[in-house]
């Protein structure tokens, strides 16, 4: 969920919150990881109209992650951490809808099976959103 508020034709500053679940596999020990960050960021119309244009992002912030022995999003947490968090992308407005690729990046990601889990591995992944505008 988020916010956007445009400050010109072409500049607009935003603040985000979103949660991410992502299953292990088996061979790793078979749990779920969630991430939920908190960012603000920026978006520059690239071309378009008011309603249908193509944009470019670029967010920053911190995100909170939990490792789980389950594929859900409740569960008992194995390990937690805070970590910074960014990412940078393209998204396309249509009227109503909105559609982003991003890269993102978590530098102190948790790291795998770590009990306590103190952000020892780095985690690139490609988030998609699609959503509506109200």
């Amino acid at each position: 969920m988020g916010v956007a508020y445009w400050l010109s034709d072409v500049w607009a500053v935003r603040a985000l919150a979103q949660t991410d679940l992502f299953t292990t596999p088996s061979t790793y020990g078979g749990g779920s990881t969630q991430s939920s960050a908190f960012t603000g960021g920026i978006e520059a119309k690239l071309l378009g109209n008011a309603e249908y244009f193509l944009y470019a992002v670029v967010d920053l912030g911190g995100a909170f992650e939990a490792n789980m022995p389950g594929q859900g999003f409740f569960g008992k947490t194995t390990a937690s951490s805070w970590t910074t968090y960014g990412d940078a992308g393209l998204g396309l407005n249509l009227s109503w809808v909105f559609l982003e690729a991003k890269v993102a990046y978590m530098p102190q990601a948790l790291a795998g099976g770590v009990s306590g889990g103190y952000g020892q591995s780095a985690f690139w992944y490609v988030p998609l959103t699609a959503g509506f505008n109200f």
